[in-house]
């Protein structure tokens, strides 16, 4: 929800409240707003990606991370970052630490 408070100071009317207080819905301005302020690096904690219903991620969308999937080859020297951003485009999750140690170009090019 987003909040606004309206304080209309030490001058108000006769009978008017100190303050006002409003919830309204969450819209997209509100949206991104949380998404710039929890993002860490590139990443949405997991809660805030599942409340807004999204990948954790937003380095990447998914056609943006199979595209650099296929721009890339077994032998490159691919940026560890840059794998973990693909895997959750494309899985909508992180990777586990399984995932890492079997590989996460191996599971990307499965």
């Amino acid at each position: 929800m987003r909040r606004a408070v309206y304080d209309p100071g030490c001058q108000r009317n006769p009978g008017e409240p100190l303050e006002a207080v409003t919830l309204s819905d969450r819209d997209e301005t509100t949206t991104q707003w949380l998404v710039s302020h929890h993002e860490d690096d590139g990443w949405i904690p997991d809660w805030l990606a599942e409340y807004l219903d999204r990948t954790p991620t937003t380095r990447m969308t998914e056609e943006s991370a199979r595209e650099w999937v296929t721009g890339h080859n077994d032998g490159d020297n691919l940026d560890p970052e840059d794998l973990e951003h693909a895997f959750a485009a494309i899985f909508g999750r992180r990777a586990d630490d399984q995932e890492r140690t079997d590989g996460l170009w191996s599971h990307l090019c499965s």
